[in-house]
């Protein structure tokens, strides 16, 4: 598998973001978002992986809850994604 640098996710979430328009709800944006970060997670590269679960640590910390194991990243975003969606 090939393993994507952060330069690449940014672009992609770069283009993510100019592709919507004005009028759409901001959470189907983000739940977009995070399906995007759970379908790629196993192709980033090291630094980007730890990058994103170092993100979501601090999210959860600031929520009281326990940081992420590797194993869990993955099902957080799917899980994130699919309950934004659903809204």
């Amino acid at each position: 598998m090939n393993e994507t640098s952060r330069e690449e996710l940014q672009s992609q979430l770069e283009d993510f973001v100019k592709n919507y328009s004005e009028n759409i709800k901001n959470e189907e944006k983000l739940a977009e978002l995070f399906g995007h970060l759970a379908d790629g997670y196993e192709g980033f590269d090291a630094p980007t992986k730890s990058f994103i679960k170092r993100a979501l640590d601090r999210i959860a910390v600031a929520l009281g809850l326990k940081p992420f194991t590797e194993g869990d990243v993955v099902d957080m975003l799917n899980t994130v994604a699919g309950k934004l969606a659903a809204g």
